[in-house]
């Protein structure tokens, strides 16, 4: 709609317009199963893996004891933003940023074991000896991770992926076939150019520019002969990385091999490409038994279906209606899911946000929703939904942390001043992980809610505080009012009022708010005041001063 496209086109290899030109494609899946040296080394590295995720789940930081890849990537972006989000962050979050480093180690090396070989095992292994960080050094002090480390390094006992490709490879080449054989990793890619070659196979190493470490890349004028040569016959066989996948002219060839499984939809259908395109091809798939390669493969598979499927979606619907959708609901949820949400929202909610938290996973929630996010500098609180309710959001560590520093009960004060309806959203685990009494925590809870009247509700995570967020704000703002972004205290004294005001000028906290009406003894010199004048009441400097001399003397301008 946005692209002013009308209607969408699409083809595939079962349509009668595209059918007698498309060349038959034959499928293989070799499935090979791990040695027992294998095996025990994933033993040890697994439960080493295991203690890590088990600490990281008790904090908060992953949603389950057996997360996925993404998941255990996803804590470290949550783990960077609590320690953005906390003034003088605790120890702990550091040791966890570190726990969670081990971990990705320790899942790579699981990958390569289990998916790649020793060798690439090994290199990995020595690479992180060499490291200088926190992670790897404490990694390498773990008893079972130097247990894997020592198998791997004595076993002779290579993957038998390796072999396997070998034999398939000499086959394929006596039948006068070339072929390439598609690996993701470096490492392995120059394992199985070395073992091809002392089969008695002409083989070209084909890989990316860009030199890692001690592995040199091929410049673009390397990379052309190698694919001149190839298309000439001088190689049998291509050993090649993602960088073959796209882009560069290869020739249609007769055999791909997958080392590996790859997750992802769209290389793999790039990987299949490079066969079948002038005559029948051959693609056969290595899938190590019991292992990620097996994940990785059904992932794929799934992914491309959910492409296809959406591909005949929008061609059998004209975007000139603007993407309307009647039925085919459980095709298309995720889809149709977001345009409700979008169309719902987009023109109707408006959430203002301190600029403090735009770059919040809460405020990346909101943005991805569709949702209006106006960033303010806002003296009191996080979020404004409406012109009754201020939200402060605290994430479980700083609840702790603003307690024992003495910041959390003046904070609630100025809340409840503000807003007839304040709440306060703790986020996230962790509420108790500080070396603090929980009775003392328990107290401050009951307290906020006895005590100030101020409701308290906990969410799991950043998405979750944003789907409340929402919630509220088309609860609140069905009658689009105007927001105000200040609330306002009921029955607030003379000298209160005064101050609420005068609070309300940029970086003017309660202290300089008092010792400007002392100074000045009232609102209208204040507003009078000179940036000269201004810099004369302790704490207020050069910057501060002319800040408050423009919000008062610029003209209005509404945004």
């Amino acid at each position: 709609r946005n692209l002013g496209i009308r209607q969408i086109e699409a083809r595939t290899e079962k349509d009668k317009d595209v059918h007698p030109f498309v060349h038959r494609l034959e499928f293989k899946w070799e499935i090979v199963e791990l040695p027992p040296d294998f095996s025990r080394i994933i033993k040890s590295l697994k439960m080493a893996l295991s203690d890590r995720i088990n600490k990281l789940y008790k904090m908060g930081f992953l949603p389950a004891r057996n997360p996925t890849k993404k998941e255990l990537l996803d804590a470290q972006l949550i783990i960077r933003e609590r320690i953005r989000e906390i003034p003088s962050p605790p120890k702990f979050l550091y040791h966890m940023a570190s726990v969670q480093a081990a971990a990705i180690k320790i899942e790579h090396a699981l990958e390569l074991i289990e998916t790649q070989g020793i060798e690439a095992f090994n290199k990995y292994l020595n690479r992180l000896r060499k490291a200088s960080g926190k992670a790897s050094r404490n990694l390498l002090k773990d008893e079972r991770v130097i247990e894997a480390m020592l198998r791997g390094k004595h076993s002779k006992i290579e993957h038998p992926k390796i072999k396997k490709v070998v034999e398939m490879a000499k086959n394929e080449i006596d039948d006068n076939k070339q072929l390439i054989i598609f690996t993701h990793y470096r490492d392995t890619s120059k394992k199985m150019v070395r073992e091809l070659s002392n089969a008695g196979m002409k083989v070209a190493r084909f890989i990316g520019q860009a030199s890692k470490l001690e592995d040199k890349g091929l410049s673009q004028k390397e990379q052309v002969k190698i694919i001149r040569e190839f298309r000439e016959k001088k190689y049998d066989a291509l050993v090649a990385t993602s960088v073959a996948e796209e882009g560069l002219d290869i020739p249609s060839i007769d055999t791909v091999i997958f080392y590996e499984p790859v997750p992802s939809e769209i290389r793999s259908i790039q990987r299949k490409g490079r066969t079948a395109r002038k005559k029948p091809g051959k693609v056969i798939i290595l899938i190590t038994k019991g292992t990620r390669d097996e994940g990785y493969y059904w992932s794929a598979r799934k992914k491309e279906r959910e492409m296809r499927k959406a591909i005949s979606f929008l061609k059998s619907r004209s975007l000139e209606r603007g993407f309307e959708i009647e039925g085919n609901k459980n095709e298309m949820d995720e889809i149709t899911d977001t345009k409700k949400i979008k169309e719902k929202t987009k023109d109707e909610i408006k959430i203002f946000i301190d600029q403090r938290e735009l770059r919040s996973l809460v405020a990346r929630n909101l943005f991805d929703r569709g949702i209006e996010v106006s960033p303010k500098h806002l003296e009191v609180g996080d979020y404004i939904i409406g012109n009754r309710i201020g939200i402060e959001r605290k994430v479980a560590p700083d609840f702790s942390a603003s307690l024992i520093d003495n910041r959390l009960f003046s904070q609630v004060k100025r809340l409840k001043d503000a807003y007839p309806s304040p709440l306060i959203i703790i986020e996230g685990e962790g509420l108790f992980s500080r070396d603090i009494d929980q009775k003392a925590i328990y107290g401050a809870i009951a307290s906020i809610i006895a005590d100030f009247g101020i409701s308290i509700i906990t969410t799991r995570d950043a998405k979750e505080t944003a789907d409340l967020l929402i919630a509220m704000a088309i609860r609140e703002q069905k009658e689009r009012r105007e927001i105000k972004l200040r609330g306002k205290k009921v029955a607030m004294s003379l000298d209160d009022q005064r101050r609420f005001i005068v609070e309300g000028l940029p970086n003017v906290s309660a202290v300089l708010a008092k010792r400007l009406l002392e100074h000045f003894e009232s609102i209208k010199r204040i507003a009078n005041a000179s940036m000269e004048e201004l810099m004369e009441v302790k704490g207020i400097g050069k910057n501060i001063a002319s800040k408050i001399f423009e919000v008062i003397n610029e003209e209005w301008e509404e945004e």
